[in-house]
């Protein structure tokens, strides 16, 4: 894989592009990697600019807080009146000229207070680089169209993000629309990195010095999860139904922090506790399956409303499916994951739906992620049962795959119902009216049982082999973990 990369670096490089008229400059200097100083230059239609709007929703001023030092002038150089208008928006006086630039100072000190999911979701600094969120650093109009971004650092420090290159100029890149500038991570400084290739898509991978010896480890897990991901999607991730082509995983250390990832547009943040290695795979390795499974559940299968039963809870039945057949997790212990996941369902079910506890996903964590799991197992037993085990639950999430990834459409929860029904040839409404938009409890042994599974007496929430299973439930077991008896398209 990397001697096609490395003779495609000795071609020709295409002929540069015109560079677009809407242009930043991101200014850090290697004394003070906290203070970051950005330019910027954009057509304008209308009269406001703003931050991301989501993100920092637990601060008043959201991104704004670590802003300071706003002007702006036209094209000409005149001054131009900025009023906040809070929510990090500003209004422009009128009337407003056509284009307008900037100069402001963003303070990297998101990290100095607690952020919801870590401050990997934001920015953070290192001994000898920073990341940060698109959402931390830019101002821009919602419209804004086909920008370049440049970065002016020091000579020995280097930049990975997501973004397409700028042919012929050090890093200098070009973005899309606003938000492609606002919604990635990024990473500057000094680390270490790696550029590789899984499947048909290009990865750049960037790590921390502190975990140096991990690339290579983390390297070689991509490199089977995303194949084993697009098999079983059937196509690689998109963006506005286009195959992603290159994406970034940006990896740190935070011994105080206990692991974890936020995935944004092409790409993905990760901070783990300890440094991976083999040894420990089984502890890390979920981290970076789940965040990468974001790419097709969350990134390319987009929701029209907020669904994160389905986008959180859904994607963790996977990613534990997935270290099953990837020979991480082996029986006994996925059981033991199912057991430990429907207990916390079980202890936070009852008194609000799983879709709403999207709302507060932080205050309902369990009924989001380890309800969603069993959502998807109980699910994935019904789509079975009805089929005769020809369609599972990597059946429903292609069919989610084909209509809306494919197609860039938007889905609700109507939809997941009527996808659901169509690879059950039955309707399934009421399971969703009982379990996800109800609080009914999903009966766990009702569940268990066309696998030969069955709950374990004890004080401990368990699950055991039934003494005698059939073969129709051990063959059903062995489907429901090796993936079996999907039909190809």
């Amino acid at each position: 894989m990397f001697t096609a990369i490395v003779m495609l670096a000795a071609s020709a490089l295409p002929a540069a592009e015109p560079l677009p008229a809407d242009r930043f400059m991101v200014r850090i200097a290697a004394e003070d990697k906290r203070l970051v100083r950005v330019e910027a230059e954009f057509a304008l239609d209308g009269d406001t600019i703003l931050m991301c709007p989501e993100g920092a929703n637990q601060l008043p001023e959201k991104w704004a807080t670590f802003v300071r030092g706003l002007a702006g002038t036209d094209e000409n150089g005149k001054p131009v009146a900025l009023s906040y208008a809070g929510g990090a928006t500003w209004k422009i006086a009128t009337p407003a000229p056509k284009r307008v630039r900037l100069s402001y100072e963003v303070l990297i000190h998101h990290d100095e207070r607690p952020w919801p999911f870590g401050n990997k979701e934001a920015a953070y600094v290192r001994k000898q680089c920073l990341f940060c969120t698109g959402a931390a650093l830019f101002i821009a109009p919602r419209q804004l169209r086909e920008a370049a971004v440049e970065f002016q650092i020091p000579d020995n420090w280097q930049v990975t993000v997501p973004w397409r290159d700028e042919p012929g100029r050090k890093n200098a890149y070009r973005v899309a629309n606003f938000e492609e500038l606002a919604w990635v991570g990024m990473l500057i400084g000094k680390y270490q990195w790696r550029r590789t290739e899984a499947g048909s898509t290009e990865v750049l991978l960037a790590a921390g010095n502190d975990l140096r010896d991990a690339v290579d480890v983390c390297d070689r897990t991509v490199k089977a999860v995303i194949p084993a991901y697009a098999a079983l999607y059937g196509g690689p991730p998109v963006v506005g139904g286009k195959p992603i082509g290159r994406f970034v995983i940006i990896a740190n250390q935070d011994p105080d922090y206990p692991g974890g990832g936020g995935v944004f547009m092409r790409s993905i943040s990760l901070m783990f506790k300890e440094p991976p290695t083999d040894a420990n795979r089984a502890e890390w390795a979920r981290i970076i399956i789940h965040e990468l499974g974001h790419l097709w559940n969350g990134q390319s299968i987009r929701s029209a409303g907020q669904q994160d039963w389905f986008l959180e809870g859904f994607t963790d039945y996977l990613t534990y499916l997935l270290e099953v057949r990837l020979g991480i997790l082996d029986q006994e212990a996925w059981l033991g994951v199912l057991a430990s996941n429907y207990k916390r369902y079980r202890e936070a079910a009852g008194k609000i739906s799983l879709r709403q506890a999207g709302d507060n996903k932080r205050g309902h964590y369990d009924l989001v992620y380890s309800g969603g799991l069993v959502a998807g197992f109980a699910l994935d037993i019904e789509l079975r049962k009805r089929t005769d085990g020809r369609k599972g639950f990597a059946h429903f999430m292609r069919q989610m795959y084909d209509e809306f990834a494919k197609t860039d459409r938007k889905y609700t929860l109507t939809e997941i119902q009527r996808v659901a029904g169509a690879a059950a040839g039955a309707d399934l409404s009421a399971f969703f009216q009982r379990y996800v938009e109800g609080t009914e409890l999903i009966p766990l042994d009702a569940y268990l049982s066309p696998l030969g599974l069955e709950v374990a007496a004890g004080k401990e929430l368990a699950i055991r082999k039934k003494p005698q299973p059939t073969a129709e439930q051990q063959r059903l077991l062995e489907q429901i973990l090796s993936g079996a008896a999907v039909p190809a398209r």
